[in-house]
């Protein structure tokens, strides 16, 4: 999952422009691209997931694991699989290709960089197929199809719960449990095909393969829980990884802000659809007291309310400063950590 640029838009205050779409939607008819739409898909049976509560829709997403074991061995620290947390026949529901194909015909085309980017990794190297962004190009069907079939290209959707009712339920859980703005993408990718280049990101990430299958390689970081994204990096920089997954149809897979990362589909496979989920964006104490992460334990003392003089021998103090605030962590987060500031 990369950045792209874009900050988090949550579901909160995004009602109105939910309706909105949804009027927009209803209204069209045809398109200007040839063809009919993608066939609706039909209503959501069982996903496994738990609507009941902000709490009970988090514990269903990484059941079996407990919460406790997730803030105290995961969070903020290495990566957690979860096989088949969402149910895998329904998984496509949250999203798929054919929604993609559906929103582009129903919108009469989909804004380059507003809605929807479109890139490719060859050779080392992530290319951009957006064209030319002062133009204001739209991706139509027959846009889509053809740098689907000839470039082999990633789409990447902003913020689709705008437009897919329980995804927008999905996030606006998620943004109750975790108390901060949640965002979402999908990647749509062809098989034998990569979108993005190796890179890491500022946000808490966890994605759900809803589509076809993908192998993630994951790298260690010199520079653990970042405020800011990455760079592009090159295939020597990142040396061997340290994970080496595929996620199936169904899958959930947690991993920290700063974890390097890069994923591809197989030669032999077919197309895969995923959604990165983000959130704890500059939820941290740095971003809070607007300081430098080099700035001496010294300096530090004086703010004993955030970090304690007792935790001084262990601290690394970049790193805790870049941890979430514990005064802005929900009730029910900090009652699971085993302390609010463990290393």
């Amino acid at each position: 999952m990369h950045s792209t640029k874009k900050r988090l838009r949550g579901t909160k205050g995004s009602l109105a422009s939910l309706a909105k779409r949804r009027r927009q939607l209803s209204k069209s008819t045809r398109c200007k691209d040839s063809g009919t739409p993608p066939p609706e898909l039909q209503p959501i049976v069982d996903t496994k997931l738990n609507f009941a509560t902000s709490s009970a829709l988090f514990e269903s997403l990484i059941s079996p694991h407990s919460v406790e074991t997730f803030f105290n061995d995961y969070w903020e620290q290495k990566p957690l699989i979860v096989k088949a947390a969402v149910t895998p026949s329904r998984a496509s529901d949250l999203f798929s290709f054919d929604d993609l194909r559906r929103l582009v015909w129903r919108t009469k085309g989909l804004s380059f960089g507003r809605h929807v980017n479109v890139c490719r990794y060859v050779d080392g190297k992530r290319e951009s197929l957006n064209g030319d962004p002062g133009s204001g190009g739209k991706l139509t069907l027959e846009k889509l199809e053809r740098l689907w079939r000839e470039k082999r290209a990633t789409f990447q959707v902003h913020q689709p719960q705008h437009f897919k009712d329980i995804l927008w339920r999905i996030l606006g859980h998620l943004e109750t449990y975790f108390g901060c703005l949640v965002g979402s993408n999908i990647y749509i990718t062809p098989a034998d095909a990569q979108g993005l280049a190796p890179h890491y990101d500022d946000v808490e990430v966890f994605i759900i393969q809803l589509e076809g299958s993908k192998r993630w390689r994951l790298y260690a970081n010199a520079h653990p829980l970042p405020q800011d994204y990455s760079r592009d990096f090159s295939q020597e920089e990142i040396g061997e990884p340290t994970h080496d997954i595929v996620l199936e149809t169904g899958d959930l897979m947690y991993f920290p802000r700063g974890t390097i990362h890069q994923a591809c589909t197989a030669p032999d496979g077919s197309h895969s659809t995923h959604i990165t989920i983000s959130t704890y964006q500059h939820k941290a104490t740095q971003a809070t007291l607007g300081c430098n992460l080099t700035c001496p334990l010294s300096m530090m003392r004086s703010w004993s309310v955030v970090v304690p003089s007792t935790a001084e021998p262990t601290l690394d103090q970049g790193v805790m400063l870049r941890r979430p605030r514990w005064f802005d962590l929900p009730c029910h987060i900090v009652a699971k950590k085993e302390t609010v500031f463990d290393n």
